[in-house]
């Protein structure tokens, strides 16, 4: 609008950055400079942002006069008094973990936290088919949408929130008891940011990290700069979440014994005994089964959570052997350029950074493994040039992740 002359700035009085951080980590740092240049040199200028990266920093030394800082109460503090657990994804997927912990653990209400949009949508429409009272939130929602649907889970319409990161900064709802980081955040940042909306104004909360195996380093990076240490947990096995629902539907029956208004669900219930011929037993599972829909109170066929438990117990035997057998480890090969594939099976993609940069093959696993939360066995051939890098990834990627692709941060390893 101001390129089109269509808003002037040389009457404004007060001129306000707010997340100032996440304004420039989204790449707008050549907007919003311009924007302040166009703002009169007499106008105060205020900025608010959860941290002071240098970049933010040159922004407050080329435009604030004298500028008086005040630091409010950090949520680093939060994290002390917001017990954090992780589960290592295995034995079965990321949804069907999300409803254990969701059916067992004792909430109020709680935050999901995914990377992008379509995973609100998909996730949160997942959860609500299986009888919880979910809804998204992201930034392309409309804002009287997203206002509506805060109310709603401070009000108990909803008690699940899927959001993105930006959208969930600030949020205060005092019942959100749990947070759930179903997608690793990208930096600690953003864990902080999260996990600070449970355990507000002094009460308790908790935050469960799901992350893969290729995954925990970032994890011991979150611990080791919020000087804190997750607790691993096991997820809750099927005989434990059937146990959850039917502790539920006998609270949510005896809440119900009393009540006036079932007198003439009495009288319903006579009338069809006799109308289809069974007792009195059969008609209360036939009501209970119809009423519980997609979320049966127990599961059928086994579990492969206790599968995957005894594999990986069979695994650490195997190891353990091992290294009685060698007496000690045998030295690791240095990786250099991956090995290829057969091209049938994968896509090659171009990388903007190459040897000029000083990157290696290992810094470019790293940030395709933890930015895109690709397990390093999906990672293919990997080809370093002058001023790019050729890598080779499976075929059928979402257009999401491709499109992710451009937007990685390489980090160069010494």
């Amino acid at each position: 609008m101001i390129t089109r002359d269509r808003l002037h700035l040389d009457e404004v009085h007060t001129f306000v950055l707010d997340e100032a951080d996440e304004m420039l980590k989204m790449g707008f740092v050549d907007d919003v400079t311009w924007i302040m240049e166009q703002a009169p040199e007499t106008a105060q200028r205020v900025l608010f942002s959860a941290t002071m990266p240098p970049m933010v920093k040159e922004i407050v030394d080329r435009f604030l006069r004298e500028p008086a800082r005040i630091d409010v109460a950090g949520e680093n503090r939060t994290v002390a008094q917001v017990e954090q657990q992780f589960w290592v994804v295995k034995g079965v997927e990321k949804d069907e973990a999300m409803m254990r912990l969701l059916e067992t653990e004792n909430t109020d209400a709680s935050i999901v936290f995914v990377r992008t949009r379509q995973d609100t949508e998909r996730l949160a429409d997942w959860l609500s088919a299986r009888g919880f009272k979910a809804a998204a939130l992201h930034g392309d929602i409309p804002q009287s949408l997203r206002e509506r649907t805060v109310e709603h889970i401070k009000r108990g319409v909803i008690d699940i929130l899927v959001a993105t990161d930006v959208v969930a900064r600030g949020l205060d709802v005092p019942r959100i008891t749990h947070v759930f980081n179903y997608d690793i955040p990208f930096d600690v940042e953003s864990y902080i940011h999260r996990i600070g909306r449970t355990g507000r104004a002094g009460r308790e909360g908790k935050a469960i990290l799901l992350v893969r195996t290729n995954q925990i380093r970032m994890l011991r990076t979150i611990e080791r700069v919020t000087k804190s240490r997750m607790e691993e947990i096991q997820l809750p096995l099927r005989d434990a979440v059937a146990e959850a629902r039917l502790n539920r539907l006998g609270q949510e029956l005896e809440a119900q014994k009393e009540e006036s208004s079932l007198e003439a669900f009495v009288e319903l219930v006579e009338k069809l005994q006799e109308t289809i011929e069974v007792d009195a037993a059969t008609l209360a599972a036939m009501l209970l089964k119809r009423q519980q829909g997609n979320r049966p109170l127990f599961y059928k066929g086994p579990d492969p959570m206790v599968a995957a438990i005894e594999r990986e117990a069979q695994r650490r035997d195997r190891r353990r052997d091992d290294r009685g057998e060698r007496g000690e480890r045998g030295d690791r090969r240095e990786r250099g350029e991956r090995r290829t594939y057969n091209n049938a099976d994968w896509d090659t993609y171009q990388l903007q950074v190459g040897r000029e940069q000083g990157v290696q093959v290992k810094d470019i696993v790293g940030a395709i493994a933890n930015e895109l939360g690709l397990s390093k066995e999906f990672i293919g051939a990997i080809k370093l040039a002058p001023e790019h890098t050729y890598v080779q990834l499976p075929k059928k990627m979402t257009a999401e992740v491709a499109a992710q692709l451009k937007k990685l941060r390489i980090v160069r390893t010494k």
